[in-house]
């Protein structure tokens, strides 16, 4: 599928290949999708089956209704390829030596550095492991405490925090990321390399913020190991290999003309595969062999794939209602202003996780609905701020959210609290700051593209 994608790009008369060949994805992942039922948690199940009761209706209304369909379930099946992707690379992140002492290094920064170290540290790993970095530093704090016999310890809540912030704070600019990707291919207008270095200069400089807002919070407690060249030269490794990841991902997008989700999807599982030539012991845990080894990383995110597939289709199914009903024309035609839309949109999805509604549907819905609509072609970067954004922020004010569910488990407190009173303080600064990057983009837009 991503092979046609690409050759379709240079190659002319090669529309009937791409759509055998898209045909054939489409088939292959809606049937393991199908097949992973009965192992998959019990929120993807209900995807998936809404999932075949909007297709239902689709198939059954009109051949426009059935192109939507088509379209929704491509686009279902690029983010799934997207996921399985990512599922490979982190398999070899998780039992990565080189990884392990990088965010060793960044642990045992001397007093005030420690809070940039794991807030910055979190939102780089984040790229390659997602929430995976919130347990390797909880797992480090508390295996600090317990050495402490009775000395100050590090406070190993605040040490969660800061892997959690550093870990949405990436979502909002991630190329590996799904909102990234949902953003990219919903805004054609968007001109996406220069997105995704825009959303990273105001990310550092928003985790720069974090970290200044309170720097004594992290302080407390010595740290009793010191740092190591050989666990600097992991940090500059790791750092390293993070960027180039990023840098050849763009490079393909910019030169095969694909979208970074694509691009992705070719570039992931390269890097895997080296990485695994690289550290082939990562593989050997399972007594394994590597192809062996990454078909199980895959699987690991089964769950995830099925609802991203079933998300694409419900939320541009959605899309399609409203428009037919004309409650989209009607809502763009009137009186309000694109800012006040385009707010609306930041807003509209953290307020949807807060109330367990799932937010990629909704996400989904508004990008496809204002992403192809005159508002969405005269002010893309606003636009895309508000939804990259509203994206971060809905993961951390979603008590159903991997991260919610995650960062719960690790303070000890219900899901429920940890979105509207751990993480309330943060959420809110992150919108109020979200909304003033949004407004300054749509002003910005207007001076520069009268």
């Amino acid at each position: 599928m991503i092979t046609t994608i690409i050759i379709g790009n240079f190659v002319e008369h090669e529309k009937i290949l791409s759509q055998i060949a898209l045909g054939i994805s489409v088939i292959s992942a809606i049937s393991i999708a199908a097949i992973r039922l009965p192992s998959i948690n019990r929120i993807a199940r209900i995807f998936f089956f809404g999932a075949i009761f909007i297709s239902t209706i689709l198939l059954l209304l009109s051949d426009h209704s059935r192109s939507i369909l088509w379209k929704s379930t491509v686009q279902g099946t690029e983010f799934s390829a997207f996921l399985v992707s990512l599922g490979l690379i982190r398999r070899q992140v998780r039992h990565s030596p080189v990884i392990a002492k990088a965010t060793t290094e960044l642990f045992n920064l001397p007093h005030r550095l420690r809070i940039a170290g794991i807030v910055f540290g979190s939102e780089f790993l984040s790229v390659l492991f997602n929430i995976g970095t919130i347990g390797i530093f909880s797992d480090m704090a508390v295996g600090h405490s317990s050495r402490q016999h009775g000395k100050t310890a590090i406070d190993e809540n605040k040490i969660v925090l800061a892997a959690i912030q550093g870990t949405v704070l990436c979502t909002a600019w991630n190329p590996m990321g799904l909102g990234f990707a949902i953003i990219t291919t919903s805004l054609p207008a968007l001109n996406a390399t220069t997105f995704l270095i825009l959303t990273f200069i105001v990310a550092m400089l928003l985790s720069a913020a974090l970290v200044l807002s309170e720097p004594a919070e992290l302080s407390k407690g010595t740290i009793t190991k010191t740092t190591s060249p050989e666990n600097r030269k992991a940090v500059t490794l790791t750092l390293t290999g993070i960027i180039a990841l990023i840098f050849v991902t763009a490079m393909v997008h910019q030169l095969f003309h694909v979208s970074f989700l694509v691009a992705g999807c070719l570039i992931l599982p390269m890097s895997a595969v080296l990485w695994a030539l690289a550290e082939p012991n990562n593989l050997n845990t399972t007594k394994t062999g590597t192809l062996d080894a990454l078909a199980t990383a895959s699987a690991t995110m089964a769950s995830e794939t099925t609802i991203f597939l079933s998300a694409n289709i419900i939320g541009n199914a959605a899309s399609f209602f409203l428009q037919a009903a004309s409650i989209t024309s009607a809502f763009l035609n009137t009186s309000i202003p694109d800012l006040v839309v385009i707010l609306g949109s930041l807003l509209l999805i953290p307020v949807a996780g807060a109330l367990l509604i799932p937010h990629s549907i909704v996400m989904i819905t508004i990008a496809s609905v204002l992403g192809n609509s005159p508002l969405g072609s005269a002010h893309p970067f606003s636009l895309a701020f508000a939804l990259c954004y509203a994206w971060a922020f809905a993961v951390s004010a979603s008590p159903v959210s991997a991260i919610s569910i995650i960062g719960s488990k690790y303070l000890n407190v219900s899901a429920t609290k940890m979105a509207f009173s751990i993480n309330r303080y943060f959420t809110l600064c992150g919108l109020a700051a979200g909304a003033a990057i949004v407004t300054i983009a749509y002003l910005l837009e207007n001076f520069l593209l009268p």
